[in-house]
């Protein structure tokens, strides 16, 4: 992990703010291996070809700024979704247990990249038509 986390460290060094490139990671990891810039800590793993496993790491090696910030935001709009769902008394229960996936898979992107995990794209899916359903509801039911 060491050495792929001092390789996003370079990418984002040497390519802030716009980042390195949707998908260019490994290849940037194999170059930076190659050059010796990446010293491996406990063993003589390579950094070559992996993936970031950092979701805002990567972003931001590959996306740059911009990237990363609109990461954030589809997240911010998931936990707000959430939020407004659980104002209706029908929808209360799917709200917090979507609220507890989306903490549980940001938490986990910590330290890895979730970007391609289909179901972290079915919880924001499914928290967009909670959101919908609460939105366009006649009236909202009391919160308590």
């Amino acid at each position: 992990y060491y050495v792929i986390l001092q390789a996003n460290l370079f990418a984002i060094k040497e390519s802030f703010p716009w980042g390195i490139g949707p998908g260019e990671f490994s290849s940037f990891s194999e170059e930076m291996d190659r050059k010796g810039l990446i010293t491996p800590i406990l063993s003589d793993s390579s950094a070559g070809g992996y993936f970031p496993h950092s979701t805002p790491l990567g972003t931001l090696s590959q996306l740059g700024l911009p990237g990363l910030i609109s990461v954030l935001f589809l997240w911010v709009l998931g936990g707000y979704g959430c939020y407004v769902g659980r104002r209706r008394k029908k929808n209360r229960g799917l709200a917090i247990g979507l609220t507890a996936s989306l903490i549980a898979i940001s938490i986990s992107a910590i330290f890895t990249d979730v970007m391609r995990f289909r179901h972290a794209w079915w919880l924001l899916a499914l928290t967009a038509v909670l959101w919908r359903s609460a939105r366009y509801s006649k009236a909202p039911d009391n919160m308590s």
